[in-house]
């Protein structure tokens, strides 16, 4: 009986001393395996700050790239603007010099009208009383038939008329003269004195 409940100890003994050995292999493994969980949140969060700043980063190059892209186009807009200016300043400047142009013509125009008219109004009759002109030297033998020498023919005051109104319609209708700038008013009075002179003349 000796023997067998020495035996039976020795059996307890060597499992207990497997289950401790068992025991203490699992709580090496679990050590090891929290060493390893712990490694690997480590390696995680040190991801996630590696990852923030990888996104930190790229949204300043995006926020770099996109002041960048409005400078160019601000840039470029200004540019555009300076061109169209440049444009509408030479469009101007060129209708400047046509409307120079025409307006130089139109006073040519109207000075030869204006000696054209001047002229008629001298030579279509002197005032009553007036001594009537002498005949050209050229003429002086010929026949005068009604009372006025041979000679080159008058210009009608209604003809001259009619010019000068069309050339003071046409200045008016390019809207550089208002009806109260002296040469139009001028022009008006030229205009009224001819009719008088065209009224004497008629028969």
């Amino acid at each position: 009986t000796r023997e067998s409940t020495g035996a039976q100890l020795a059996t307890v003994r060597a499992e207990a001393a497997a289950a401790k050995e068992g025991a203490a292999q699992l709580s090496q493994a679990a050590e090891a395996r929290t060493q390893q969980l712990s490694h690997a949140a480590a390696a995680e969060q040190v991801g996630r700050e590696r990852l923030r700043a990888a996104l930190l980063e790229a949204e300043a190059v995006r926020v770099a790239h996109e002041r960048q892209i409005a400078k160019l186009l601000q840039h470029a807009a200004k540019q555009s603007a300076s061109l169209e200016l440049e444009a509408l300043a030479r469009a101007h400047s060129a209708e400047h010099q046509s409307d120079a142009a025409q307006l130089s013509a139109l006073r040519e125009q109207l000075a030869v009208e204006t000696a054209r008219a001047s002229a008629g109004e001298h030579a279509v009759a002197a005032p009553t009383g007036s001594p009537a002109l002498p005949p050209p030297a050229s003429s002086a033998a010929a026949p005068v038939s009604g009372g006025m020498a041979a000679g080159a023919p008058l210009e009608d005051p209604l003809e001259a008329a009619e010019r000068l109104r069309q050339r003071r319609d046409s200045l008016l209708s390019s809207g550089l003269y208002a009806h109260s700038d002296a040469l139009i008013v001028r022009m008006h009075a030229q205009l009224k004195q001819l009719v008088e002179r065209a009224a004497e003349l008629e028969p």
